[in-house]
Parts: C-alpha cells; structure tokens; sequence
C-alpha cells in the first residue's frame, strides 16, 4: 500500500512512523477494534469525501455497540477526517478511521481505554479490474444473533478472512458467504446484487452489513427508473440471474462473471450493471446534482 506523511491520533497530527500502539494493545488480542472505510473523490469543484456523516454516524454506532467510550463526536471525527486529507494533501484515495480499547489484557475491556486513529492514502481498489469470477465458500457468514451484524466489528473480518482464504491459490477473484440458512449474504467485503428480468435484487439486511454503497446504489437505481427488491435469495437464483455484481466503498460497482464455475447469463457485463457503475462513478465524481449531497467538499 501507498503511505502519506501525517496520521490523525488521539486528536494529534503525527507522523505515519510514529503511529505506533504496544504489543499488549486489548483489540491486537481480542478483535475489539471497530474500523470504517471512507473515499476520498476528485470533482470539478475539488476533493471531495463520499458519505462522510453516513461512515462515521455508523462509526459512533459500532462504538456504542461495544461500549466503547470514545471521547469524541461526529462533529469532531468529521473535523478531523477532512484535517488529515488536507494535511496530507490527498486528491483522491481512503480513508480508514479506526477506534480500538488500547493497552491492557483482561478480556473484558474494563478501564481500558479507548484510543482512536484516522489514517489515509492514495488508492482504494481492494478487488481485481474487469469481470469477476466468483466461488461460493465453505464458511458461513457469522450468525446475527452471536453479534451486532449492523455495526463494523474488526473481528467480524476474521469471519470474511476465512471465507477468503478457502479461495487462496485459486482462479477465482473473491468468495462469497451464504448466511446459516443457506441464503446468500455477502462477499468477504462486498455486499451484492443480481438482475433478474430488469429488477434490481439484494440480500434483505439481518444477515449482512448493510452497506453505504449499497443504500446509494438502491436510491441511484430507483431514481433511474429501475425496480428495486431485498429478499431472501439462493445460490441457484444468482445461477439464473441475467447479470450479477458486487458494490463496496473499494469495490464500487464490481460485475461478477461466474459463481462456481457457472457463467452468468452470456459472461459479459450487462445492462443494469453498467449503466448503475457509470452513473455512481459520476455521481461519486461530483457530476449529478441529484445527489450532491452524499459529497461532502473540502
């Protein structure tokens, strides 16, 4: 990955080097860590960050889902996210705001306090350019009575790296999780969507993230026209979509090739598929108006 020069810390500027913890750190042993992954746009008018409020208001929910007592606001966290862009001079790239229970060792994190970091860099692309070919995993996506499957838990990804190593050394690009009624969920770090008969699907929330960009992508197509539909869906209904694709804040709008070695309809990006990637790339872009708002300028 790419570095820049300054890290927000605890409500410091500090260099990228010094941005250290100890080794003793509660979230390095316990997965007590929550994190959010931001995108920072060129537009005509200048950088500008994507769903800024949207991040960080669930930034401050996953918090409060782990009792986790930061000191510091929306307000606070926004001030310091667009600081730590201007400071370091990013035109576009990520941004990863980070809250964890810092040094100490019971397992229960009592009187262990809260730090928090703000980090960013050029580049975001987490997933390969092109068409995706995609291998349903062994690993189920965590149960959501056994957690807060609405807020962005570090130790949820242990969940999503496992999934994804089942795939390590293979021809495909990601996997993908079914929920533990064998429904479809999620990729390892993408929510996704499929097209059937020109409506527009996506897993019902309950058992996934429910995503930023997803929201985005389901505003952006009914503004379109296009129907939109949350439900419970199968594995074989993604066999017999007519196009399929993955969406994230890295992923942006990802079309899917083949899952499990079935080729989607003829295998090449449909329709819907290319017209909601051009539309959220100019949206993100700062090039519709409709939705300015989701842009937030520095």
């Amino acid at each position: 990955m790419h570095s820049t020069q300054w890290i927000w810390h605890n409500g410091q500027v500090i260099a990228w080097d010094k941005a250290t913890t100890h080794i003793l750190t509660h979230s390095l042993h316990y997965g007590s860590a929550i994190f959010e992954g931001i995108r920072c746009y060129e537009t005509p008018k200048g950088p500008a960050l994507f769903r800024l409020q949207e991040h960080l208001e669930r930034f401050l929910f996953s918090c409060q889902a782990l009792k986790m007592p930061l000191a510091y606001d929306l307000n606070t966290l926004a001030e310091a996210t667009i600081k730590i862009v201007k400071t370091n001079g990013l035109k576009s790239g990520y941004i990863r705001p980070v809250a964890y229970f810092g040094y100490g060792m019971n397992v229960t994190p009592t009187d262990i306090d809260a730090e928090c970091a703000i980090a960013c860099w050029p580049g975001a692309s987490i997933v390969p350019q092109g068409l995706l070919d995609v291998k349903t995993s062994p690993v189920a996506r965590i149960h959501p009575d056994t957690t807060v499957s609405e807020a962005k838990f570090a130790g949820h990804y242990l969940n999503s790296n496992l999934a994804a190593l089942c795939i390590r050394g293979t021809r495909y690009h990601e996997a993908l999780m079914l929920d533990t009624t064998g429904h479809v969920a999620e990729g390892c770090g993408q929510n996704i969507f499929m097209v059937k008969d020109g409506i527009l699907y996506t897993p019902q929330t309950g058992h996934i993230l429910a995503g930023i960009t997803r929201a985005t992508l389901l505003e952006l197509a009914e503004s379109l026209g296009f129907k939109t539909r949350e439900a419970q869906l199968t594995v074989e209904d993604f066999y017999n979509a007519d196009e399929v694709f993955f969406s994230g804040t890295a992923a942006e709008v990802a079309p899917i090739r083949s899952l499990d070695d079935k080729i989607i309809a003829d295998g090449s990006v449909g329709p819907i598929t290319k017209k909601l990637k051009e539309e959220y790339l100019s949206l993100v872009h700062g090039h519709n108006n409709h939705f300015a708002h989701c842009l937030t300028l520095l």
